[in-house]
């Protein structure tokens, strides 16, 4: 009898048992599933030793009706909302860092920060959508996410060693210098330096002159779909196209009020070194992006209908 009653209070400690250890309740659609497994992967590889399976996470698509959000987090169930409409809209990389953004919430514990670089590049990818610092998140840059991956796990805001290379040189040794007077009506304006400036550092540069009564917006482009759109509301954007399987997909780098008003003479820089772009209007760094491998010596810009005149420089950058 005494036999029988220990066995009783033993399956009735191991049901309890069972009963305490909950399954932590994962729900995770195939379309995140990708970009939630490369979380966890870069939280392990910065130190932060944590599971996807130890994690009550629920993450579900709806419709969110504030403006400017793609995403929320209710922290007091892990439950991670992601707008539908937006996320169909959204390229690869700003689906990586949606989802990135929110489980820094849910799983991290992260509240937003602000904070900008000089050049107004976000700090963090933490930061919020509706922000007064109108700091600037940065898609299309392999090394721009690995070091904001590096902060959302670390909380480093220390700016990278390239962030600050633009100043690494002595001069610019100029090889050409045009003044274009573009009455001269073309499909396009293409520039065709010499072929081997590609393979070191440079500067190409175009000054727009009187260029808001013809155009509002300014394009310059370069290699295998690299662009920079600055318009005269004060704004510019620099686009990467990539061509994959007949499709073109295009990431953007977008800055809202630019440091200062545009005038009526407008410079637009293109700066190669040592493996980044650096972008500036009118004298000012606006944005650092990988460099691409140029396969074209062309550079171009807008079709015009009017008279602009064009200055364009270029050449070969030479180092400290």
């Amino acid at each position: 009898m005494l036999n029988l009653f220990r066995l009783t209070i033993v399956i009735l400690s191991l049901l309890t048992l069972n009963c305490c250890n909950k399954e932590p309740d994962l729900k995770i659609p195939n379309t995140v599933e990708i970009f939630v497994e490369s979380f966890f992967n870069d939280a392990n590889f910065y130190g932060r030793n944590i599971s996807i399976e130890d994690q009550d996470l629920i993450i579900s698509f709806g419709r969110i009706e504030e403006p400017l959000v793609d995403g929320r987090c209710n922290s007091n169930n892990n439950n991670i909302l992601i707008d539908s409409l937006s996320w169909k809209n959204k390229s690869t990389s700003q689906k990586k860092w949606l989802i990135y953004h929110e489980l820094g919430h849910c799983v991290l514990n992260r509240g937003h920060t602000d904070n900008a670089f000089i050049n107004g590049e976000c700090k963090s990818l933490m930061h919020s959508n509706i922000s007064e610092s109108n700091c600037s998140s940065n898609f299309i840059s392999t090394s721009w996410f690995d070091y904001y991956s590096k902060e959302l796990f670390t909380n480093n805001k220390e700016s990278p060693d390239w962030y600050k290379s633009y100043l690494d040189y002595d001069s610019i040794n100029y090889l050409t210098y045009n003044v274009i007077d573009t009455t001269i009506n073309e499909d396009r304006l293409n520039f065709i330096c010499q072929p081997e400036l590609l393979f070191q550092n440079f500067q190409f540069e175009i000054v727009y002159n009187n260029w808001q009564e013809i155009e509002s917006c300014l394009h310059f482009k370069w290699g295998d779909g690299n662009s920079i759109v600055v318009c005269e509301g004060n704004n510019m954007d620099v686009r990467k196209s990539n061509t994959q399987n007949n499709s073109v997909s295009t990431e953007y780098y977008y800055r809202n009020n630019l440091s200062k008003e545009l005038d009526q003479s407008t410079k637009i820089s293109l700066r190669k070194i040592d493996g980044y772009y650096f972008i500036y209007v009118d004298e000012i760094l606006y944005h650092i992006m990988d460099e691409s491998i140029l396969t074209t010596p062309i550079f171009s810009t807008n079709s015009i209908d009017g008279v602009m005149d064009l200055q364009i420089k270029y050449g070969e950058i030479n180092p400290l």
